[in-house]
């Protein structure tokens, strides 16, 4: 009885965890369903999900767009057509943003109908930058180009014009002047011959003009100072350059900027022309003394002077003047050596005394830094001096930069702070690894680079403007010395090193052309043992002396390319010899 009694329970248990089972499994396929619809709805999800390309706001993705652009801004056309091909989103933004299309370039072969009304159509409402250029005939599609433009000259916001013959110019300004550009900001003309002063650029017709070049232009003598202009670049005919000229264009009394090239100057007042907003002036004049002696401008910290011969000499231009730039703390002097000598540069330097960085372009500078009797020169009136740059110094002999080795070896024993020294379009005379007693006939050793480089690399901070100094210290091993350490100097021209660049570049695309012209007609053989081209190129069939050609005529001007590269020093100049021994 009680084995019949616990077999029943087991049945009962059984038939109980059977029923479980079965409710487990249909819970189980029931999670295995709901996991498949899950899995199934990530993957919707994710596919749904904006791409991270496309995921930056529309503002945010509209300013990096545009830096890029603008960094590249003579291709701007094809830079923009790139981003534009890169998704939908990208597109959409370049197509629909009205500052992409502001910037407006009629030139030659670059601009066309469709192209300028579809800048005027995107850009809305926002203000337009114009350039016109390079335009030496073809007047008819010029003038039909700039009808496009016209009827939005409102919004104008800068106007360049250069490079143009004088006919186009003409036309271009026959057209606009008498237009009004309520929203021109900034207006420059460079021309190739004398214009007469543009009828758009008076007060009425340009109201908010601030920034205004001219070269060259026969100015009048009701300049339209339209005391809103900051910036002012005037290059003016020696023939109408009058006192009430003069007076006129510079009684803006907002002039930030002021740069003016002319040849005969009228007689002033001293101090007649007050300029109190002016920081920046340069001056291209055979007779500046009176300008700058009528000139006032107390907050002026950056003065450029170019000498045209003739030219007093710089003594007589300046003397005088220490209150007038007692502020200047750049100063960049292009003159030639014949109107630099010692009292020219003592009174220079003393007049600019507070100059913190000094530009010299000129040949020669020895009477900047040649020692006087009493043991002092012309450059050490610049006690804040920070920097010097030298362009278009000949360094020839050691002679040529003696002086200025000796002063800034004198100033770093006397503990002050080391100046930056810049070398930029400079010039050897004898640029090769000669024996040292090469020298002139009369006792002056010729001086390379290296030479340079060692004299001034310990007593300032050097920087060679587009060369790359490269300096090695090699073990030398000789026979009949003790071993010892040999320090080589070269330097690389920088414009010659970017053409080895391209050579080399040139070099490796003719060999990838000659490896993909292998691989598409290379021959097949056949049963029969003839020798022909794969016919699934688009390279017409041939014999194989014609593949021996091609070979010979891709392969052979690739080699000769590199040979000439390695042997030819005029491509990269290695210049240099042992120069100091440790």
């Amino acid at each position: 009885m009680t084995v019949v009694h616990e077999l029943t329970q087991v049945r009962a248990e059984l038939e109980r965890l059977e029923e479980k089972e079965r409710s487990l499994e249909e819970q189980l396929s029931g999670v295995r369903v709901a996991i498949e619809t899950h899995k199934s709805r990530i993957e919707d999800l994710v596919q749904a999900k904006p791409a991270p390309i496309g995921s930056l706001p529309f503002e945010i993705l509209s300013y990096v767009l545009k830096l890029s652009v603008s960094a590249t801004l003579p291709l701007h056309p094809r830079r923009r057509r790139e981003l534009a091909s890169v998704s939908p989103t990208w597109r959409d933004v370049i197509l629909f943003s009205p500052t992409f299309w502001t910037t407006i370039d009629i030139t030659p072969g670059r601009a066309n109908m469709p192209l300028l009304r579809a800048h005027a159509a995107r850009s809305r409402q926002c203000p337009l930058d114009i350039t016109i250029q390079s335009w030496q005939n073809s007047r008819p599609q010029l003038s039909a180009l700039l009808d496009v433009i016209i009827p939005h000259a409102h919004r104008w916001r800068t106007l360049d014009i250069r490079s143009n013959a004088h006919y186009c110019l003409q036309l271009v300004l026959d057209k606009i002047n008498f237009l009004k550009f309520p929203s021109l900001i900034r207006t420059s003309i460079i021309a190739t011959a004398y214009i007469q002063y543009p009828s758009f650029l008076t007060r009425e017709s340009s109201p908010v003009l601030q920034s205004l070049e001219l070269r060259p232009v026969i100015p009048v003598d009701d300049f339209p100072s339209g005391q809103a202009i900051t910036e002012l670049s005037l290059q003016i005919s020696p023939q109408c350059l009058g006192l009430p000229t003069l007076r006129s264009m510079l009684s803006s009394q907002k002039l930030t900027t002021l740069e003016l090239v002319y040849s005969d100057s009228p007689s002033f007042q001293p101090d007649s022309i007050s300029l109190p907003f002016l920081t920046s002036l340069t001056l291209k004049a055979t007779q500046p003394r009176e300008l700058i002696k009528a000139v006032v401008a107390p907050n002026l910290s950056y003065l450029h002077f170019t000498v045209v011969v003739p030219c007093d000499r710089l003594s007589a231009v300046f003397h005088g003047f220490e209150s007038k730039f007692r502020n200047v703390r750049h100063l960049v002097l292009d003159a030639p050596s014949s109107l630099l000598d010692v009292e020219c540069a003592e009174v220079v330097s003393s007049v600019f005394s507070n100059a913190h960085h000094v530009e010299m372009h000129t040949v020669e500078t020895d009477a900047f830094f040649r020692t006087n009797l009493d043991g002092s020169c012309a450059a050490d009136h610049w006690e804040s001096l920070e920097s010097l740059t030298f362009r278009g110094m000949i360094v020839y002999y050691e002679s040529s930069t003696e002086h200025l080795v000796r002063w800034l070896q004198q100033r770093k024993l006397a503990g002050r702070p080391m100046l930056r020294v810049r070398l930029a379009e400079w010039i050897f005379g004898s640029d090769h690894d000669d024996d040292e007693d090469d020298n002139d006939g009369y006792g002056s050793k010729s001086y390379s680079f290296s030479d340079l480089y060692d004299s001034l690399r310990e007593i300032c901070m050097l920087d060679i403007v587009g060369v790359s100094v490269k300096t090695e210290v090699v073990l030398s091993l000789s026979s009949s010395s003790p071993p010892q350490l040999v320090r080589h100097c070269y330097y690389y021209k920088i414009d010659d090193f970017t053409y080895l660049l391209r050579s080399r570049f040139y070099q490796i695309y003719r060999i990838f052309f000659l490896i993909k012209f292998i691989r598409q007609a290379s021959p097949v053989l056949h049963a029969s043992g003839e020798c022909v081209y794969n016919t699934t190129t688009d390279l017409p069939t041939g014999s194989e002396p014609r593949s021996t050609v091609f070979f010979l005529v891709t392969l052979v001007p690739a080699f000769l390319l590199r040979v000439l590269l390695l042997i030819c020093p005029s491509y990269v100049h290695l210049y240099g010899k042992p120069t100091a021994r440790l």
